[in-house]
């Protein structure tokens, strides 16, 4: 059978060098190589933009790697939209420019999606720290039941990780700007609401780098709160998704809005805890 396109889309925005590079190699390492990677450059500084563009220089010799340089900074939700309007690609796959995919990801993504018949589908993620030292795991709920039954208590997927086909933006449209930080969020609930459904991959396929700055943990997180509250109402209000417990999970929310996840993070380095500790027998 003919391998179809997957259009990887990693945005970029004031990256680090090392970790962009570690990026770019991992998804251009992918056992499934029938990819291009669209990379979307973000404007933010001269100087930082320039390291960027060093480290793309290193791979221009890879006809998969594709550049869309934003004219003025957007936000991370219109990068996403450019570079799927830019993509050829029959599914769409995404990426973080300071995350590592492990080589197989594509391709088991990929293969659930056309055997098991989902239209999106993501995977576990160990996590590491600014200098790759692992710090523990992620283990989002796997099957589609689950993620439906924990919509409303939290975002389901890792969306460094998840691939999905055309077909859902073609029908419930392109991320929404007006939900930045949350903007994957929001998505998987349009989509869901429109029938479509997603699944996880109960292997850890991927490496999510967390540290101070990321957008969930930095200045940025009371802002991160009030847009996932806001994917909350929405899902309740005008995505149907109202069951009593999906109305007691919106309830409880603004609890959330008592903890800096900084200070949790710290906290949870301190104590060697970070996430759900599994053993990695069970990847």
């Amino acid at each position: 059978m003919k391998k179809k396109l997957v259009s990887v889309i990693l945005p970029v925005f004031r990256a680090v060098p090392d970790y962009l590079e570690q990026s770019l190699q991992s998804i251009l390492s992918q056992t499934y190589d029938e990819i291009e990677l669209i990379v979307v450059l973000d404007k933010y500084d001269h100087n930082i933009d320039g390291l960027s563009f060093a480290v793309l220089e290193k791979f221009k010799d890879d006809h998969r790697l594709q550049l869309v340089v934003n004219e003025r900074r957007t936000g991370l939700a219109s990068s996403l939209n450019a570079g799927i309007r830019f993509a050829k690609g029959e599914y769409i796959a995404r990426m973080d420019s300071d995350d590592i995919s492990l080589p197989v990801r594509i391709e088991e993504e990929f293969e659930v999606v056309r055997k098991r018949h989902f239209d999106l589908v993501g995977c576990w993620a160990k996590v590491i720290d600014e200098l790759n030292r692992s710090m523990g795991y992620l283990s989002p709920p796997c099957e589609w039941q689950a993620i439906r039954k924990y919509l409303l208590f939290h975002n389901p997927f890792l969306h460094s990780t998840i691939l999905f086909r055309r077909k859902v933006i073609e029908v419930v449209g392109l991320y929404e700007p007006e939900y930045e930080l949350s903007e994957d969020y929001e998505f998987y609930m349009r989509a869901f609401s429109a029938g479509f459904k997603g699944m996880n991959i109960p292997k850890y396929l991927h490496l999510l780098r967390e540290h101070y700055s990321s957008m969930v943990r930095g200045s940025r997180w009371k802002q991160n709160r009030i847009t996932n509250l806001k994917c909350k109402l929405a899902g309740v209000f005008d995505y149907h998704f109202n069951t009593p417990r999906d109305v007691l999970y919106l309830g409880i929310t603004p609890l959330s809005f008592l903890l800096n996840p900084g200070k949790v993070l710290i906290a949870k380095r301190l104590v060697g805890l970070y996430y759900k500790k599994v053993s990695p027998s069970s990847t």
